[in-house]
């Protein structure tokens, strides 16, 4: 019998889109093209002052009148939104927008898994990266499994599961990627004759023969990523395409290099992952999850999400804060053309500003504490104003990598041990008596230099130090690890945090110090640089020039009569801002 076609997955539905109503979306920045669309990082608004960042993956308007590019990709964006997985990205709508067939993604801050995979003077621990993948096969096996509203399995599998369709977000969250060429059983959308899909250095034999795959296609990628995490080298090497392509069609594929570093049961996971014959693999991405969960928990040092996110933040951080800084820019420079829009014809002859521009410059109210473990790894690495390691200049580089890396799957055992013994002796008592360095909270010896617990202070709460995370500083009390973006400790004094918001204090704008000059009737601002807050009333900047203040009187001006631009007639003059 011939399976009946599902609902969503039907191209005949593709001109039934919704437009976007209610919600309207302000492109910011395009951030990206691939073969179908482009994509844009936008700025969603809605009712009662809803704003949420998004990205929208638009159909190239050269392709939206041909009738298989329409289809394609809007197959694509209901695969991707019947997709609902904390390890899968998520689609938050499919919709019309101007015409043109659009999908609404979650926004994500974060680099893909094959820049991690490089070592940059960094490398991840080989436990992180294989707690990764544990998250990338289990988003893959939800896709895999993923059904009809009737119970019906699509059989979706993704054909390009590579590190570069990978996303590691900065606060440690893995997300599988552009479904764009995912198949999905019973499609009427067929690949053309000659064309491969996927990347040929990740893809297994039966795929580049363009035989019919299954999700054991996708097994064999996430098996050659973790061939390259244990051999710390490319699968195919530095092999031309060419030769690629002969000994895969062969399947002649590359063996596990042999080193002791390497215990033989993982390397038997991964031979098993990357068979050439699809038969001889796991049959699920769950199973061969399930494996390497098992090798993980059996491994004396844990990984979780903060590792990976402190990780992330202390390898990327230059990267980080200029994407943050540029998102940031993007999105001041839309709020300001909106407010700027509605300036005229709603602000008084008073010169106040509305209420919406006012509140467009309120300071953004500071987050909470940092974790456990970015704490810890704050301590270690040695940054300005951080606690020295005390190590000689000459191998300071290498240990802070060791430090790292040690941090990054759990604490010191030599530590652990210490303060073990110390709760033993005690009976593990509150008020059980620890090593030096060591005090009691909730029956448990904790290091004094941990800001989690309250560092050095009698109490065990954590520090709390305003728009910063904390750290323990040289005297084991509560300090300041690093500063919240758009905040500085511009008074010097740790114990009430990060105090200035540089981003919209005038007199610290931009950085600590940074003083905006006074203007010709006009209050200062301050939006990362210098501006004007608003015209003393009367008055108007007419030409857009900051340092001259607001240069027009609007109540005498007959060229800029009550507002720029607005000029009486010849025979007329201008009083009290009209023309008479």
């Amino acid at each position: 019998m011939t399976k009946a076609q599902p609902p969503e997955m039907n191209p005949e539905k593709s001109d039934n889109l919704t437009p976007t109503a209610g919600t309207r979306y302000e492109l910011l920045k395009e951030i990206g093209r691939g073969g179908m669309g482009v994509v844009f990082l936008a700025l969603a608004k809605g009712p009662r002052g809803f704003s949420k960042l998004v990205v929208l993956k638009m159909m190239k308007k050269s392709l939206v009148g041909d009738p298989e590019s329409h289809r394609m990709f809007l197959e694509e964006a209901r695969i991707s939104a019947r997709l609902s997985h904390p390890n899968v990205v998520q689609v938050h709508e499919v919709c019309d927008y101007e015409g043109t067939p659009t999908m609404v993604m979650e926004y994500l801050e974060g680099k893909p898994l094959s820049l991690i995979l490089r070592d940059e003077g960094m490398p991840a621990p080989r436990n992180m990266l294989i707690y990764i993948l544990t998250k990338v096969l289990a988003g893959l096996h939800a896709a895999h499994d993923l059904r009809d509203y009737d119970g019906t399995p699509l059989n979706l599998v993704h054909r390009d599961a590579s590190p570069h369709n990978v996303i590691v977000t900065f606060d440690g969250q893995i997300k599988v990627l552009d479904f764009g060429i995912a198949k999905a059983e019973g499609s009427e959308i067929e690949t053309r004759t000659g064309a491969m899909k996927g990347k040929l250095r990740y893809m297994p034999p039966e795929q580049l023969l363009q035989m019919p795959v299954d999700r054991r296609a996708d097994v064999f990628s996430v098996g050659v990523t973790l061939w390259e995490v244990l051999a710390k080298g490319r699968f195919w090497g530095e092999m031309p395409d060419a030769e690629v392509t002969s000994r895969l069609a062969n399947k002649q594929l590359p063996w596990p290099p042999s080193g002791p570093d390497v215990p033989p049961d993982l390397w038997a996971i991964c031979a098993r992952a990357i068979a050439a014959d699809r038969d001889e693999r796991y049959a699920t991405a769950g199973r061969l999850q399930r494996d390497l969960e098992d090798y993980v928990a059996r491994q004396a040092e844990r990984v979780s999400a903060d590792d990976v996110s402190v990780f992330m933040h202390y390898r990327f951080e230059v990267e980080e804060d200029s994407a943050k800084n540029l998102v940031q820019s993007h999105v001041r420079a839309a709020q300001q053309a909106a407010a700027d829009a509605q300036l005229e014809a709603t602000r008084p002859l008073t010169g106040k500003a509305p209420p919406e521009e006012r509140a467009l410059s309120k300071p953004e109210p500071s987050a909470g504490g940092g974790s456990r473990t970015a704490q810890l790894v704050m301590k270690t690495l040695r940054r300005p104003r951080m606690r020295s390691l005390g190590i000689a200049a000459a191998g300071m580089v290498l240990l802070a990598v060791m430090a790292v890396a040690a941090v990054m799957l759990g604490a010191s055992p030599r530590a652990s041990s210490r303060a073990a013994r110390a709760l033993a002796a005690a009976g593990g008592g509150a008020g059980a008596a620890c090593d030096p360095g060591f005090k009691g909270c909730d029956g448990t010896c904790v290091s004094i230099d941990r800001p989690d617990h309250g560092c050095d202070a009698e109490s065990c709460y954590a520090c709390a130090v305003t728009n910063a995370t904390p750290r323990c500083n040289r005297t084991h009390g509560c300090d300041i690890a690093v500063c919240y973006h758009g905040f500085d400790d511009c008074n010097g004094d740790g114990r009430d945090g990060c105090e200035i918001n540089v981003r919209t204090d005038p007199d610290n704008c931009g950085a600590c110090g940074r003083k905006c000059p006074v203007l010709p009737h006009a209050k200062r601002g301050c939006g990362d640089v210098c501006t004007i807050w608003r015209c003393e009333p009367g008055y108007r900047d007419c030409n857009g020039v900051v340092d001259d203040g607001c240069e027009v009187k609007a109540l005498d001006d007959v060229a800029n009569c009550g507002a720029c631009g607005h000029a009486c007639a010849a025979h007329q003059k201008c009083r009290d801002g009209v023309c008479r």
